[in-house]
């Protein structure tokens, strides 16, 4: 991704780069006259994945890639073709470097290129956490063919009403004064 960079020469009155007037509107006039664009420059917006690598490696406890390279069995010198990017790495040696850099190794292959956050499963949200295993219990048993049509309404209406009582119950816990505490001394 690029980014330009614009210099502009404004009038005098002018607030922000923007005519005070057209500032309280919203919006920005420039005469005609006036010089709006004098320099453009462009500047990388992501690092490769060489310069996120070589962060990583300053950000951890090896002092530098040989001894990196002793503790995940990744000869050094590939790991200074993937800093230089001379060379992308492979699934399996990122594996093996993602835990002492204390990194998921699927951030590594996405970095550098050779999946997707899609094609690791981490975009979206997280899992929800495992459901307990009575609702395990009554859900897979209203799928299942063990009981019959009948059986399976009966079921439902009898855990609509439990729910519905729970609520009442919640409802009345937390409509009641609270009591005050005692502070510990």
């Amino acid at each position: 991704m690029q980014v330009s960079c614009l210099r502009a020469r404004m009038p005098s009155g002018t607030i922000n780069g923007m005519h005070a007037g057209a500032q309280a509107r919203g919006v920005a006039t420039v005469p005609a006259s006036t010089t709006t664009v004098l320099e453009v420059t462009r500047t990388r917006a992501t690092r490769t994945f060489g310069e996120y690598f070589e962060s990583l490696l300053e950000a951890s406890e090896f002092a530098n890639r040989v001894e990196l390279a002793e503790a995940s069995g990744v000869d050094p010198g590939t790991l200074g073709r993937w800093i230089r990017g001379e060379k992308l790495p492979t699934l399996d040696k990122l594996i093996a470097v993602a835990p002492h850099l204390k990194v998921r190794a699927g951030d590594l292959a996405v970095r550098a290129g050779l999946a997707s956050m899609e094609d690791l499963g981490m975009v979206g949200p997280p899992p929800a956490p495992p459901l307990p295993a009575i609702v395990r219990n009554i859900i897979t048993r209203l799928a299942g063919p063990d009981l019959t049509p009948r059986q399976k309404r009966a079921l439902t209406n009898h855990l609509a009403y439990a729910l519905e009582m729970f609520d009442e119950m919640l409802e009345e816990i937390n409509s009641a004064p609270r009591e005050p505490r005692m502070r510990r001394r």
